[in-house]
């Protein structure tokens, strides 16, 4: 019951208009675009050939937890 308290009061968005309004996610959504750009070198910006479309993405979010319940990271 106590764990289930501890997940409930760490609110996991489900949008990223809402995730926008709190700073751990603001955060944790940086330091993954900064990953992705500069660490692993995965994603760059291009222009698409004429009709083709771009592949969609969505952001996922989640509270991790320790076994004592606290906060370990935010991850997106």
């Amino acid at each position: 019951m106590k764990y289930t308290l501890a997940i409930l009061a760490n609110h996991e968005t489900q949008s990223f208009k809402e995730a926008c309004q709190d700073q751990n996610w603001l955060t944790t959504m940086s330091k993954e675009i900064q990953a992705l750009q500069e660490k692993k070198n995965t994603r760059h910006l291009t222009k698409l050939p004429i009709g083709k479309v771009p592949i969609g993405y969505k952001w996922v979010y989640k509270v991790k937890h320790k076994a004592d319940e606290t906060v370990e990271r935010y991850k997106a």
